[in-house]
């Protein structure tokens, strides 16, 4: 049986319970399912666990590659310009100078901008705030 996607929690519980008989068939009619740790799952953890796992976001963290090239001077920066230390934040190869600024407040950005010219020298440009930009300016 195919569960299709649902547009909210309201049209879901329709379904389920239009479908109820159909589900609890399949479920009596299927290979037993078991948890990670080998317990027989119920019916009710079964659909919970589905329902669980098709709510979960997808995450996957931007590459860190060239950051770690750079990583002395991305701590040195960080600590700097925003007063971080390394185990406060994390930085990606896709990481910008905004993304460390007041969440949503680009009025900040000119006064970071400055502050990082005035320890570093002219490694920001416009438009390119992208860290690892920066860090590599910074190095040569």
């Amino acid at each position: 049986m195919k569960i299709p996607e649902f547009k909210n929690e309201s049209e879901e519980a329709d379904w389920w319970y239009a479908n109820r008989k159909k589900v609890d068939r399949e479920f009596r009619n299927a290979d037993p399912v078991t948890d990670a740790s080998g317990k027989l799952m119920t019916p009710a953890e079964i659909v919970a666990a589905h329902i669980a796992a098709q709510k979960q976001p997808q995450f996957e963290q931007a590459p860190t590659t060239g950051i770690e090239k750079h990583q002395a001077i991305a701590d040195d920066f960080m600590r700097q310009i925003f007063e971080m230390e390394p185990d406060e934040y994390l930085i990606t190869d896709e990481s910008m100078l905004g993304d460390f600024a007041d969440f949503g407040d680009d009025s900040a950005m000119p006064e970071i901008r400055a502050k990082v010219q005035s320890i570093y020298g002219d490694v920001v440009q416009e438009n390119t705030d992208y860290l690892i930009t920066i860090f590599r300016r910074i190095a040569e």
